[in-house]
């Protein structure tokens, strides 16, 4: 009796934490979809590449407190799992920022050569790959999340209104392979879930700021004092709010949320995105867009539907054999 009613207190709570996760995620994809125009701004002080390393780092600079006290924290009371952790720390943070960097600076040399919609429709085939690369590596995804998967990267095609023909060029293909190191980026954050929420992020960021210089100078990419000063307040924005919040958001959220769930939901960006055009730009919103809109709901809603599944048979695998024992 009193298992049954633990096991349904655990789904209560498991449920009430997908939905306030699903809808974080949500939030986060808001904030990344209105800040697309800040980042546009920002190109115009700032080579894509510095932007990207000062926006990291400013978000790493606002985790590293906390990141601080939490591990303090954690000193006190592990401290035979030190070396260990922070070795597990380091690794996954630098494995995650390279991964992030690369999808960063492929996505930048990708918007180059194509058009806009076409360059948002190929980026966010992250959710596709998401599933695949994760059944590669024996990630298994329910049959649902595929159905919403499908309706995901089907309207965000609406979305965009993708043109230019459907031959490949050097950025489309760019486009692509961002797309994929945005999936294995999730993924790498799947697996490093365990860890602290906020000292990955914040090691993550630091390296993918880092990476971001080294591009710079490699590409040997303009950098003025006037440059900084003018895109000072778009940095903050994007490197506190866009950058340091969301990516935290994000990867707490994939504690407990399927990865391919987390990517749909955030794949709502683009739809915010064009929502925003339409509110503060007076920009139509088309029936086409509006359909694709819609289709990417549909798909949030059912990933959220897998996720308190799979919370709900977790929990009851884990009551069962609480029973046998």
């Amino acid at each position: 009796m009193f298992n049954k009613i633990n096991l349904y207190r655990k789904q209560y709570e498991n449920k009430k934490r997908s939905i306030f996760l699903g809808l974080a995620l949500s939030v986060t994809a808001l904030v990344w979809g209105l800040s697309l125009s800040a980042q546009s701004q920002g190109m115009k002080y700032l080579s894509p590449n510095y932007f990207n390393a000062f926006s990291s780092i400013l978000g790493g600079i606002e985790l590293l407190p906390i990141a601080f006290f939490n591990g303090f924290r954690y000193r006190k009371n592990n401290k035979s799992a030190i070396p260990g952790s922070i070795k597990k720390l380091l690794i996954g943070g630098f494995i995650c920022g390279c991964a992030m960097t690369c999808a960063s600076l492929l996505q930048q040399w990708g918007l180059v050569y194509a058009t806009a919609g076409k360059a948002g429709f190929l980026s966010s085939l992250y959710v596709a790959a998401v599933p695949i690369i994760g059944a590669i590596f024996k990630r298994k995804t329910s049959f649902t999340l595929w159905i919403a998967m499908f309706l995901s990267v089907a309207g965000t095609y609406l979305l965009c209104r993708p043109t230019g023909g459907a031959a490949l060029n050097a950025g489309d293909i760019c486009l692509i392979l961002a797309a994929a190191f945005f999936a294995i980026h999730i993924l790498l954050i799947d697996r490093y879930s365990y860890l602290d929420s906020i000292q990955f992020c914040c090691v993550q960021l630091f390296i993918a700021g880092f990476f971001s210089v080294i591009a710079a100078l490699y590409c040997h990419d303009p950098l003025s004092l006037s440059g900084i000063i003018s895109a000072a307040l778009l940095l903050l924005n994007c490197g506190i709010v866009s950058i340091g919040m969301g990516y935290t958001v994000q990867i707490y959220a994939q504690k407990f949320l399927h990865p391919a769930a987390c990517a749909i939901i955030l794949s709502c960006e683009a739809f915010y995105a064009v929502l925003g055009g339409w509110l503060f730009f007076n920009e139509k919103l088309t029936l086409r867009e509006f359909t694709g809109g819609s289709m990417i709901f549909v798909a949030i809603v059912l990933a959220q539907i897998f996720s308190q599944k799979n919370n709900a048979n977790t929990n009851k695998e884990i009551s069962t054999k609480e029973e046998e024992k």
